[in-house]
């Protein structure tokens, strides 16, 4: 068995428990702990993680083996979505943050020491990117009390 085989299903699994945990997370703050977030943004991330997530279960199933490049795009790709909730949400200050060591890590046990740089290099220029831009964010920095909440929700 090719370690592709398996690497593909793995992370259109692990992209639909990102699609309802962000869910879950955008419920939680809205209702539970009343952080009113830009909502039409976020739904707006979370459609489009939604629908290319659909579009790659159907590719996935026409697809014998994917590529270094198909997967590392996928990364790259989740990066970047990953990148727009977090701007919406309070930057690099969002203890969300750390999810981006999940794509480095997944690209060092998937795709091997020249795709990790290229992912890495990819997640410092966004995460820059979304920092700078972070002066024109209307969203208030997080209070003590929804940082622990939010590392909670992060553990559960």
């Amino acid at each position: 068995m090719n370690p592709t085989d398996v690497t593909l299903p793995w992370l259109l699994r692990l992209r639909w428990a990102a699609i309802t945990g962000q869910t879950a997370t955008i419920i939680f703050c809205e209702d539970v702990i009343k952080i009113h977030l830009p909502l039409l943004p976020l739904l707006a991330v979370l459609s489009f993680t939604l629908a290319s997530q659909l579009v790659l279960c159907g590719i996935a199933r026409r697809l014998k083996q994917p590529s270094q490049w198909f997967l590392a795009g996928l990364l790259i790709l989740d990066t970047l979505l990953l990148t727009a909730m977090l701007f919406f949400t309070g930057g690099p200050n969002n203890p969300f943050s750390a999810f981006y060591l999940i794509h480095i890590a997944m690209a060092a046990s998937l795709l091997g020491a020249g795709w990790t740089w290229d992912c890495w290099f990819c997640r410092w220029r966004v995460s820059a990117g979304c920092s700078g831009a972070m002066c024109r964010c209307p969203f208030p920095p997080m209070k003590p009390i929804q940082f622990a909440a939010s590392c909670q929700c992060t553990c559960i």
